[in-house]
């Protein structure tokens, strides 16, 4: 139900406020936001596309909001299967991150978390342990054991061991993160 009045808000902000105003590129990822949740792919991939590029040409490589198009359109990129362009948009967006926001912030953790998880779809599983062992550490740091995002990272970790056949470790980590979520 959401489609029609985002594309119709889209439409106004582009005619009163033009293409490329911070109030209409958020419009546009939000149009893409819906269309990624409603499955349609390739357009959610047409909107995060088109909103990265604009906030790169006007807000810069390292504003915040050109680091969450380049998430988003890495999100839509690992559902579609294009596990290279993913993992390349996630080690961009982390490099920056880390760069701008420092190691101890949240953004920091979801694109170490991302790029673990694409790193796991590829069976890259030596390379992702370290993005993910340093996102469950720092979610303990700064936010404690039982905070949702700090379970969530210990999820993917356990899902890390599954995927090794390290069946205890897995074990280990899931009955942790049950334990938290009650």
């Amino acid at each position: 139900q959401a489609e029609p009045y985002l594309r119709e808000s889209l439409e106004g902000r582009i005619r009163v406020l033009g293409p490329d105003h911070p109030e209409t590129l958020k419009s546009l990822n939000n149009l893409g936001a819906v269309l990624f949740h409603q499955g349609k792919l390739d357009e959610a991939e047409n909107c995060f596309r088109e909103a990265l590029e604009v906030r790169r040409r006007v807000l810069g490589e390292n504003h915040a909001s050109t680091l969450s198009s380049v998430n988003n359109l890495a999100g839509v990129l690992l559902l579609q299967g294009k596990l290279n362009e993913a993992e390349n948009c996630y080690r961009h967006a982390l490099e920056i991150g880390r760069r701008i926001n420092g190691k101890d912030h949240p953004h920091t953790f979801i694109f170490l978390d991302n790029l673990g998880r694409v790193l796991v779809r590829q069976d890259k599983l030596t390379e992702a342990e370290p993005y993910i062992v340093e996102s469950v550490q720092g979610h303990q740091r700064v936010f404690g054991g039982d905070h949702p995002s700090t379970l969530k990272s210990m999820e993917l970790l356990g899902e890390l061991f599954l995927e090794r056949g390290q069946f205890p470790d897995a074990e280990n980590y899931f009955r942790m993160v049950l334990q938290g979520l009650r």
